[in-house]
């Protein structure tokens, strides 16, 4: 059995930046580096589950191409098993270009491909049995689950397991359709701009307490200022490390990686968020979502454990 699965938005990110704004007119500006790797949020959590030990698993659909296999191979160097997707020969991998700034700032243009093709027919017999925690990441983006993530939820924890879910944003800016699933997880894991939206208050911390009304664990990731916790009405908040910024992108997710880590070892909860920031933490010094990630001793280090 696996520790941990995920549904995975396979794509791979072409990073450019820091100074990547474009100029439209044909205007033809020089960027000082760019990063391929692979993408998704699904695909960089694993691979931060993965590099700290866990044993992990994708599912879903990944493309016979390029992109597909520079995906598959990422998974498998941090540890992650691919044997459970489905290979599909007819669409491409998704792609997105990533524009960055040297203040964090972002901007992406998406191919979906089979991230957006990939649906319930993928999931094989007897999935809902396979592992002890789903982690759903990304479910605006894997468009042909909609409709399906309350009933994946309930399946996975009817037969034992227990879910997290991290919406990422809405590309829509309305988050619809969440009220079922949150009533169905175990975790919900979002950042502080996606926390204040979901909870109905400007400030994260109140809007945690309220999210934690509907769901037996909040962890919310808030960048610079590190992380917070809520369960019920206790609330456990951690700083973050100071760090040299390189892009942000995969940082909420490898935060993802390192608090589950903690959770499914059983550790405390200012460990786990304390985790949670180290492998965020890690993944913003490097370019691209996977590079910066520790593996295990060097989150212990770190930690002093």
């Amino acid at each position: 059995m696996y520790d941990i699965v995920a549904i995975i938005d396979g794509c791979t990110d072409l990073i450019l930046g820091p100074n990547a704004i474009p100029e439209f007119g044909q205007v033809e500006n020089w960027v000082d580096r760019y990063a391929v790797q692979m993408g998704g949020s699904a695909s960089i959590f694993l691979s931060q589950a993965g590099r700290l030990g866990l044993k992990a698993a994708a599912l879903g659909r990944i493309g016979n191409d390029a992109f597909g296999h520079l995906v598959t191979d990422t998974l498998k160097d941090s540890g992650v098993d691919t044997a459970e997707l489905n290979v599909d020969n007819e669409t491409v991998t998704g792609l997105s270009v990533i524009l960055t700034k040297p203040d964090g700032d972002r901007a992406i243009l998406t191919v979906g491909g089979t991230m957006t093709a990939s649906n319930t027919s993928d999931l094989k017999p007897g999935w809902e049995k396979c592992a002890r925690h789903l982690h759903i990441a990304s479910p605006y983006l894997l468009t042909g689950f909609a409709g399906s993530w309350v009933d994946i939820a309930r399946t996975f924890r009817a037969a034992g397991g227990t879910v997290s879910l991290d919406t990422n944003w809405d590309p829509s800016g309305k988050f619809e359709g969440l009220d079922e699933l949150i009533a169905n997880i175990d975790i919900l894991m979002p950042n502080e701009q996606e926390a204040c939206r979901l909870g109905g208050s400007d400030d994260v911390e109140q809007a945690c307490l309220n999210l934690a009304k509907r769901v037996p664990l909040v962890a919310c990731k808030c960048g610079g200022d590190g992380a917070l916790a809520v369960k019920g009405t206790e609330v456990t908040r951690v700083k973050a490390f100071k760090v040299k910024v390189v892009d942000t992108v995969g940082a909420g997710d490898s935060f993802d990686g390192g608090f589950l880590f903690g959770y499914l070892n059983g550790w405390s909860m200012a460990d786990c968020l304390t985790a949670g920031c180290v492998c965020g933490g890690g993944n913003v010094t490097a370019a691209g979502g996977v590079a910066g990630q520790p593996r295990l001793a060097a989150l212990k280090e770190r930690m002093g454990k």
